[in-house]
This record gives C-alpha cells, structure tokens and sequence, in this order.
C-alpha cells in the first residue's frame, strides 16, 4: 500500500468528517411549502386568528382561557357550526389517576349531506401551559383548523364535521377525557385528526397513528401531497412517556393521526411561545395537510377499513413511499447473502473469525465511548444553560456532537494500531467510571460500564484490521437491522437499505482493491457518506426531539457507521490520526464552550421561576426560589442570605429544599375546607367535605395524612385513584377549580384520624407582589410553570378546624 503524501493524509482525515456534518445538516432538512395562499387557505389569515388566541397566557380556568374560549365559540359559529361548550369534571385515566379538573371543551357540529353516522374529527386544545402564551402549542393547531374549516365553509360532505378544541390538556389531558368519557358524539367519531406543536418552526410530521393504519397512511399519501412521515417516528412514540390528546382518542378505539412541528422547540412550555416565533412556512404546512384531508375524509365512508400496518418514509420532501412488512424479510434475506459474500471475500484476512470478534468488540466500544463522553457534555450543559439552551443550539450541538464521535473514532483507532495493553485497558476502565458518574449515572452503572469497557478492551489485542473493522460494522448493522426488521418490521428502511448499499459497494470494490491503490479508502468513503446521506434526516430530527434527554440514541447511527471509514485512517501516519483525534476534540468542546458561553449571557438563557408564599398557618409569607444560588431576579427579591426549608412544608409529598426570604403578607383569603358529614359504618370511617378556592380557576392541590391507609376516595361522585403515601401523605390534584368547588369523598378505617393540607396555586400575584419583582426582557426565560403565587393552610380533625374560613 502507497502511503499518502503529507497533505493527502490531513485531505483525508479532516475532509472526511466535514462532509459527514455537511450531509447530515443539509441532507437532514425538508422543504415547505413556498405558497402561502392556496386553495382557499392563507397564512396569514391563520396569524390574524392566532394573534387572537396567543395574546397572552391562558392556563386552563383562568379568565384568560374564558376570553379565548369565547373567541373561539363565535369563530365557529360565524363559519356554520352548531356549537356547544361541554363543562365537565373529570379524573384523568391515562396520565395520572389523581389528577382531575373542571374543563370546558368547544364542541362544534357541521351537519353533513347523509345527518348522522360516523364523523370526522379535527381536534387541537386552547389551553395554554402555565405562563405560556400558547402560540404553537397548540394555538397553531387551533387556528389551522379554524380556517381550514372556514376556507371550505361552502364545500358540501358527505359526513358530519365535528370539530374539539379541549381543554386542560396540558394538564393530564383532561378535556380530551371528559369527551370519550362523557359527551354522546364520542361514539360518532369514525376518524381523528388532532393537531400539535412542540417547536416554532420546520416541518409537520404525521408522527403518529392509530393501530392498523394501511389504509389512513394510504389516503394520507394520495391526499397530502407535502406529507412527511415516518413509521420510525410512529413505533418511537408509542415507547415514550409523551400523550397527546390523540392518545385518549386511540385508548377509546378511535382512528386517526396525530400531526406537530418540532424544531425550535427552546420556547416549547416557556414565556417565548409567542406568534411572532411561528415560521409561516410551518403554518402553511399545516394547511397542505388539512385541507385536503378534511375534502377527502368528509367524503369517505367512516370508519376507515383497518388494514395491517404498513411501514412508511419520504424518499424525497414530496413523495411518501409507503410498503408492506413482509418486504423487510426479503431485504433482510438479501442483506444476509451479501453479507456471507463480503466474509468470504475477505476470508484470508478474517481468518477463523477472531479478527471479526475483535471488529465487533471495537464498535460497541465506540459506541459506549461515545455514549458516555456525549452524555457527559449533555449533563454540562444542562447544568450551565438548561433545557431551553440545549433547544436553542440543537444544530450546532449536533456539529459537536459529531466532531466528539470523530475523536473518539481516531482515539481508538490509534490506540488499536499501537496495541493495547493491559495498563490501557485499566485506564480505559478508569475513565468509563470517571465519566459516568460526571454524567450523573449511577454508581452500579458506571461499574458495569467499566466492566464492559475492560472485556471489549480484551478483545482487542489481537489489534483487529481495518478490514476487520470495515467487517465487523457491517455485521453490528446486519444485527441491528434484524433486529428492526423481525421486531418492528415498520422500520425496516431506516438501516436495511444503507446497508445494502455498504455491501453492493464492499463486493465490488474487493476486485478493484487488488489493482488500484486506495480502492478500499474510497470504497469505504463511499458507502459512509451514502449512508450519512440516507441517515442524515433521522440523526437530525432525533438530535432535535431528544436533544436534552437523550442525545446518544440519536447518535447512535452515527457511530455504528465511522468503523466503515476505518480503510480512510489506515491510509495516514499514527501521528497524524492521533492529531485528528485531538482536532475533532477540540473542536467540539470549543463549540460547547461557545454554546454554554452564549446562551448563559443571551436572552434564552434559564431563568428561575419566583414564587410568592402564603403559609396561613403561621402568618407569615414570602418569596421563595429552588435555588440556592438563583438569578439576580430572584436573588433581589429572597435577598443574598436565603433561608432554606423543607419542601415538605409546601408539597408534603417531595423530598428535598426550597430557599425564602421575607415577603408582605398580603391579606387575601385562602382556600376553604368544609366537613359536610362524618359518619362511621361496617368499620369504616366515611369522610365528605366540600373544597373552594380562593381564586375560581386555580390549581388546588389536596394532602391528607391519616393514621390508617385511606381505602377509597370520590371527587365530585368520581372514583379517583389511591396512590400509596409518600412520607405518610396522599394527594390530589384539581385544576381549574370553580368558585363553588368540589366535594371530596374519603373511606378510612374506623377508628383513624386525620391531617389535611390545603396548597392553592395562582398564575397571578397580587398587584404589590408584581410591582415588587417585575420580571424583564433581558431577565431569560423560564422553562417551569412560571411565577406563581402559593397558598398552604393546614386542617386537623376536628370540626372547629376544618371549617374555619
């Protein structure tokens, strides 16, 4: 083999990598939709009506949701829909069994030509998160769907159209509950079209569907002609902890397909979720989808025949490809040929398969490596710049992340080529631990780390060939693409086709290695960036949705493909790839440093939440923060030298502290308990009590201690669940509690006592609070729930007490 002159070497080894992160951000994006007004629909029709509906933050029960619901009650009216507004109480079934609430759904009725029968429809919610204006989340989905409905106001269906702004959503999908649960037309629904956003910009996904979806993402192909979707995105949900309103339709055996954007998601559930960061280009993109699934689906008989499941992709921004499942068992038969093919190519330098072992033992090594550095840089940042920073930089940290990847590829490279021994080996061990507990791992994990790291180290002293490498990649891929193909076999395309590609490519470059020099460096170069090229979407759109919480996953194909380009780092001097290495490292920890720097010192930095606190048991009140250290803010009003209590004290249930400084009591009442009845029957203990607010709308959060396990619980003749008791309490959770309140229902044990503790909640605090710690533009952004005002009284089992006002 020819060497490379010194200029070649660093061609090679520098230009490789640049091309990876130019394949992955511009291979990664979609195009949009240019035209902002087509068939009847206009943007920016769509940004008058969220202007309307985002002005400000309207949680659920506050005034400002009343406001916004009103709006959109006369919004459909004027565009023909026979509207009602569904005021419900309601206990959450799937997120969490004691959360409950009084929502207030719109629910509007456009007759169709046959009256009756099965119905389409169109739901977003309009409630907001918090302190949240709610502009895309989901304002967007609500003002798409206003107009779509508006802009086909005079086209005749055959079904009924039936349209469900929920509410409470953001908090436990409460409105979207109280619907199936509690409204007839539930049973009407034939198909489902809900709308969701999770960033400000990009482009829509189609990123869930019902069970059974071949013949919806057949009509969403021939409909929607922008469509993207992907069934990787499909089964991927379903194995998050993330619902959606969708979620409870699909729970009530309802058909459908759930639609959002992502990227820019640093102001998802913050203060900067406002209209003017709404890329009209991602509205737009959400009327190519739903005018002309509404024109379609209101003509179709409903329900949709349910057909096998189908696995789906873009193979451009305009052409949804959609096959059968059984197709990946011939894919990953052909892949499997192939694959035999290459080893026996290859066999006189394999030999009996050691050296492949030994391949096989570098990738998981690089994977893990690259794992536990990127999570460490993950835990850094999300310590210095929080989860609105990570969101913000989301591109740029994707270079970093990449250009980590590339020094770990060329660290390891070059330690195999020295040879590895058994001082590498402990000190390869050494850093696996060092490194996860820097990234807040646990103890038993670092430990098992560093014993995988040790054992796949061992392997590799034979110091396996590039050839080896090359080889051993491909059949890490091979498994991971049965894998996919035998268990999700909807997402057979993401890894079958690449590697058939890297095979077709290896067969036959084999025959041109032998009589031109760097055929293999070449070969290998090729099937990498053909890879990257075809991978390039799913790296970015999963660095963009797991960004903060799990970064590696995205990566992940990134770094089973680098052993590939092993051929490329053969060809350069030890010398020159160890300087690579640390190139690549410098690289991306100056990008992070710059990220860090950046967002700590701009405008979307994190911002601390101030709360204003009412103990009424003591009298006393004031500010309090999470923080020990917390912004300037927040520090003006705690004051330099907090002091710290228990959380306990608020929220019985949590562990941990929370720091006060001294604050005006401001004289408001609190919230009321009233005991309607207390009678002992069968050995039981019955309990009722009405609950009010002191502010109609507000969150109220329920703690009761008794001496004897609590048996049952009712809210409002509602069975809510009985959670078992941390540090001896139960809770409840309402949202939007109305003037009047709720009445509680508990079943004790005869014979047992009682503590009660009442905490309500308010968005709003008192006009002297306000003025006292305003809160600025250049003050950052906060991603909890916003300042708040808390109000915590205690009541004991008596009487007396428990009527107290």
């Amino acid at each position: 083999m020819i060497p490379l002159g010194r200029g070649g070497q660093w061609l090679a080894v520098l230009g490789f990598p640049i091309a990876l992160l130019a394949c992955i951000l511009l291979a990664g994006r979609v195009d949009l939709p240019s035209d902002q007004s087509t068939d009847g629909y206009s943007t920016a029709r769509v940004l008058d009506k969220l202007g309307t509906i985002a002005a400000v933050p309207h949680p659920i029960g506050t005034p400002a949701n009343h406001a916004v619901r009103d709006y959109l009650v006369g919004e459909l009216r004027a565009a023909g829909f026979e509207v009602e507004v569904q005021r419900a109480e309601v206990v959450s079934r799937l997120i969490d069994g004691t959360l409950a609430g009084t929502v207030e759904n719109i629910i509007g009725v456009r007759k169709g030509l046959r009256g009756g029968g099965h119905a389409l429809m169109l739901a977003s919610h309009y409630d907001a998160h918090g302190h949240s204006p709610g502009a895309a989340d989901a304002g967007s989905g609500v003002a798409t769907i206003l107009h779509a409905v508006e802009a086909l106001a005079d086209e005749p269906f055959r079904n009924d159209l039936i349209v469900l702004f929920s509410d409470g959503e953001e908090t436990g999908l409460l409105g979207a509950q109280a619907f199936v649960d509690q409204h007839p037309l539930a049973q009407r629904i034939g198909a489902a079209l809900n709308f969701e956003a999770r960033g400000t910009r990009g482009p829509v996904l189609m990123f869930e569907t019902s069970p059974d979806n071949g013949e919806l993402v057949g009509l969403l192909a021939d409909s929607a002609p922008a469509a993207v979707a992907d069934s990787l995105f499909d089964e991927l949900y379903r194995l998050m902890p993330n619902s959606t309103d969708m979620s409870v339709f699909k729970q009530a055996g309802i058909a459908g397909m759930n639609f959002a954007f992502v990227e820019g998601a640093a102001h998802y559930h913050t203060a900067g979720d406002t209209v003017d960061r709404i890329a009209p280009a991602t509205l737009t993109h959400y009327g190519s989808y739903a005018v002309p699934l509404i024109r379609e689906l209101g003509q179709r008989e409903l329900p949709l025949q349910r057909t096998a499941d189908v696995g789906f992709f873009n193979l451009t921004s305009a052409e949804l490809v959609r096959y059968e499942t059984s197709l990946g068992i011939w894919l990953l038969i052909s892949a499997l040929v192939l694959f035999s093919l290459v080893i026996l190519q290859r066999r006189a330098v394999l030999g009996y398969g050691r050296a492949l072992i030994g391949g096989v033992g570098f990738c998981l090594l690089l994977s893990i490596a690259t794992a536990l550095l990127v999570a460490l840089v993950n835990q850094l940042l999300l310590g210095s710049i929080g989860r609105v920073g990570i969101a913000a930089a989301s591109d740029t940290l994707l270079i970093a992340h990449v250009a980590l990847a590339g020094a770990v590829f060329a660290a390891l490279h070059a330690w195999v080529r020295k040879g590895v021994h058994a001082s590498g080996i402990a000190i390869a061990a050494v850093l696996a631990v060092c490194t996860a507990i820097l990234a807040d791992l646990p103890l038993l994990v670092a430990a098992v780390l560093a014993g995988i790291v040790s054992l796949l180290s061992l392997l590799l002293r034979r110091s396996p060939s590039t050839i080896a490498l090359s080889s051993a990649a491909m059949l890490v891929w091979l498994m991971a693409a049965a894998a996919m193909a035998l268990l999700q076999p909807t997402t057979m395309h993401v890894l079958l086709p690449p590697l058939l590609g890297a095979l077709l490519i290896a067969l036959a470059a084999a025959p041109l290695a032998r009589r031109f020099d760097g055929a293999e460096a070449a070969a290998a170069a090729a099937s990498v960036l053909l890879s990257v090229l075809w991978l390039a979407y799913y790296v970015r759109m999963l660095h963009i949705g797991l960004g903060a919480e799990a970064p590696t996953l995205a990566l992940l194909p990134l770094t089973l493909l680098l052993p590939l380009g092993a051929p490329i780092l053969e060809r350069a001097k030890p010398l020159v790839v160890e300087l690579t290495a640390v190139a690549h490292g410098l690289v991306g920890l100056g990008i992070v440093a710059a990220i860090g720097v950046a967002a700590s010192n701009g405008p979307l930095r994190d911002a601390d939440d101030l709360i204003y606190v009412r103990d009424l048991d003591s009298s006393e009140a004031y500010w309090a923060s999470g923080r020990r250290y917390p912004d300037s803010r927040a520090r003006s009003a705690i004051g330099s030298n907090p002091r710290e209590l228990p959380i306990a004290d608020l929220f019985p249930t949590r562990s941990g502290s929370y720091f006060v400084g001294a604050a005006p009591l401001d004289p408001a009442p609190g919230p009321q308990l009233q005991l309607l009845s207390d009678t002992v029957d069968s050995g039981a203990r019955h309990l009722q009590f009405r609950l009010r607010p002191a502010a109609a709308g507000s969150e109220v959060q329920l703690f009761v201690r008794p001496s004897k396990p609590i048996r049952s619980a009712r809210l409002g003749g509602r069975e809510i669940e009985v959670q078992d008791g941390r540090n001896g309490w139960w809770r409840w959770l309402y949202f939007g509690m109305p003037a009047e309140g709720t009445t509680i229902a508990l079943e004790l044990a005869a014979g047992s006592s009682y503590t009660i503790r009442v905490t309500e909640v308010q968005r709003e605090w008192p006009l002297p609070m306000q003025q006292a710690a305003p809160r600025g533009d250049d003050d950052g952004v906060s991603h909890g729930y916003g300042d708040m005002m808390l109000t915590t009284r205690t009541f004991a089992d008596a009487a007396s007490d428990i009527t107290r006002q």
